[in-house]
């Protein structure tokens, strides 16, 4: 009975550890994607399988993208990292609900586009919280995928 109690205690030290590890650890510099205009791809959806990357044309990019920081900002665990929407780019991390795992999304414009992309800092899969969630940001942003 002591052995098992003694256990279940390393146990949850070990799960707290993990948990505030996670959220106290530093977030990348930058993430990779990509970082300029001459690299953002053609307008669409571009799933992978621990980020994700959309691409709308737009007529006023400056317009969209502060819809698009908006909205982010008022998504729960959301919170700006750098940037401005006069400096056309923004970085976002938004953290789990339970462990706090971060994803880093990062916005930017181009000349008749605006650019999303978001992908997990730990991990090899993100189980489809990056498109849901930005898909979600273009839809509340009036951005919907191209018809």
């Amino acid at each position: 009975m002591k052995l098992l109690t003694i256990i279940l205690i390393a146990l949850v030290v070990v799960i707290a550890a993990g948990a505030l590890w996670v959220r106290l650890m530093p977030l990348p510099a930058e993430q990779a994607q990509p970082q300029t205009v001459g690299d953002m791809p053609e307008p669409g959806d571009y799933p992978a399988p621990r980020a994700f990357t959309a691409v709308r044309e737009v007529a006023e990019p400056e317009a969209a993208l502060r819809r698009l920081s908006d909205v982010a900002l008022a998504t729960r665990r959301t919170r700006l990292l750098s940037g401005s929407v006069e400096e056309g780019r923004l970085r976002f991390v938004t953290r789990s609900l339970v462990f706090g795992f971060p994803d880093i999304t990062t916005v930017w414009t181009a000349p008749g586009r605006v650019a999303l992309h978001g992908g997990a800092v730990m991990g090899a899969r993100d189980m489809g919280v990056n498109a849901k969630r930005l898909r979600g940001w273009l839809d509340a942003a009036g951005l919907p995928p191209e018809a």
